[in-house]
């Protein structure tokens, strides 16, 4: 087949394919493609493995960059139960509750195969990134490399019950795509973290101890999995000895994707760069395990960030909107701690306590979520909030029901890096209540742009695992977790 790029003409030889219905424990079949290099002529060859609900026959990208371009046999397959046309693999989706298993077997196939000389690297994004998360945590033999694209390796903290609010969003429009539907039922039977989470997380009873993958975790400040990859970092960097500080991060100023252009913002070219980052760090930790070549972790950089900022304002590209380098996360940091007055004003000032203010929450009214760590909404991103705070188009009759604290104008450049919370101290006559949080940068246009965000249900303050419910008249602490960012 003749390829044209950049005006030049070059030859590139369509890897060889073949196609199996490869078993699982229970008897399940799923569709499975392997692509062959060219030049394969029978001997083991390393492999690198690509698992999606999505339908195998979207991942014809990978076999030409893996197979045709460097030379390893691909190993694609259709998760169970997709596509759900019943062209791909038999059995039902189950919100990846599976994927610990049939990720072990799938492994282990590739391991009996006469192709195989043993070494497998992992790859893949969102979907393609969480299933592997479920069975790296399972140590399968053979499986030491691996990049992890805006992913989670937490199903209840990071994907569908977010603060212990069932994050209806994602659940109802995406698991239908995928032949989930009926999980959307069981996720909301089971609103406790416990067992039925298990076998989709890595911390319950510490899975991820069992990891033994160098990775290359890629994630994005606006992404909806953002600290599920910064979490999944940091797990796999204290896991098994191979594992162990041998993980690189790279977080940009994404949403679920690589671009820079956002709703109502638009981020400079040079975060492209991140697109970089992540091929330079997959060719060293592929190349390392699957080739065999000596790197130097001691030069590699083990974290890539970005510290984003308006891009219109001075300093923008110099001191902010830049990349950084870091070789621990969090970065040094010193804490600070803002806090809101009863006036509306937000400093660092401890107030004076026994004041306090209060809203009247309509269930019949709630208040719209858009941009920041969304997917199926309308908006993602970099999204001006004011069209979700203000009841007009010419934003000046502000929503009651929502409590807002502002700085004065900054006069010096305030960095936000690290993860961030919000403390409250609340009262309630309702037994339950689900308290968010937002923190916001007041653009010199008047625009409003999300930073981050938190949500919580406070019958879950003390844990994820048992409910307590409030009783009216009694104050209580509630931790809101904002995620992270660097801004």
């Amino acid at each position: 087949m003749l390829f044209r790029s950049y005006g030049l003409m070059y030859w590139r030889v369509i890897p060889r394919q073949a196609d199996f219905m490869v078993e699982m424990r229970d008897g399940t079949l799923l569709r499975t493609r392997v692509y062959f290099p060219a030049q394969w002529n029978g001997e083991p060859f390393p492999v690198v493995l690509v698992r999606t609900p999505y339908n195998l026959e979207g991942l014809y990208g990978y076999a030409l960059n893996y197979a045709a371009m460097q030379n390893y046999i691909v190993v694609t397959q259709d998760i169970r139960g997709t596509p759900p046309d019943g062209s791909g693999s038999q059995g039902k989706f189950r919100a990846f509750l599976d994927e610990w298993s049939d990720g072990v077997d799938t492994v282990n196939w590739i391991l009996n195969q006469t192709w195989s000389n043993g070494k497998i690297a992992s790859h893949g994004g969102s979907a393609l990134a969480i299933n592997q998360f479920c069975y790296h945590a399972e140590n399968p033999k053979g499986v030491g490399a691996a990049t992890l694209i805006v992913g989670t390796g937490e199903l209840y903290d990071y994907t569908f019950m977010i603060g212990g609010c069932f994050r209806m969003g994602l659940a109802e429009n995406w698991l239908p795509l995928v032949g989930g539907t009926a999980m959307i039922e069981e996720i909301t039977q089971h609103p406790l973290k416990s067992d039925f989470y298990q076998k989709g997380s890595l911390k319950m009873n510490d899975r991820y101890k069992n990891v033994n993958v160098r990775a290359v975790h890629v994630g994005g400040w606006y992404d909806m999995f953002c600290q599920g990859t910064i979490e999944g970092f940091m797990l796999y960097n204290n896991a098994s000895d191979y594992a162990k500080n041998h993980q690189i991060l790279i977080m940009g100023p994404w949403y679920h994707g690589f671009t820079n252009i956002h709703e109502d913002i638009t981020y400079p070219e040079n975060a492209k760069q991140g697109q970089t980052y992540m091929s330079e760090a997959e060719n060293f930790i592929f190349s390392e395990y699957l080739q065999g070549k000596e790197v130097d972790w001691s030069n590699q950089p083990r974290i890539y960030y970005y510290v984003m900022g308006d891009p219109e304002a001075e300093g923008s590209e110099t001191s902010f909107n830049v990349w950084r380098t870091a070789e621990i996360w969090p970065v040094t940091n010193t804490p600070e701690a803002w806090y809101f007055h009863p006036d509306g004003t937000l400093n660092t000032t401890t107030p004076i306590g026994g004041n306090s203010v209060s809203f009247i929450y309509d269930p019949t009214n709630p208040v719209l979520n858009g941009g920041g760590t969304t997917l199926t909404l309308a908006k993602i991103g970099a999204v001006d909030q004011r069209e979700f705070e203000y009841t007009d188009k010419d934003f000046t009759e502000h929503r009651d029901d929502i409590l807002k604290f502002t700085s004065p104008t900054l006069s010096n450049g305030v960095e936000i890096i690290g993860r961030l919370n919000a403390q409250l101290y609340i009262q309630s006559n309702c037994t339950d209540t689900d308290f968010t949080v937002k923190l916001i940068d007041i653009f010199p246009d008047g625009r409003e742009m999300w930073i981050a965000d938190g949500i919580l249900k406070a019958r879950y303050r003390n844990s994820y695992e048992a409910e307590n419910l409030l009783i009216s008249g009694i104050s209580y602490e509630l931790n809101v977790d904002l995620w992270s960012t660097a801004y």
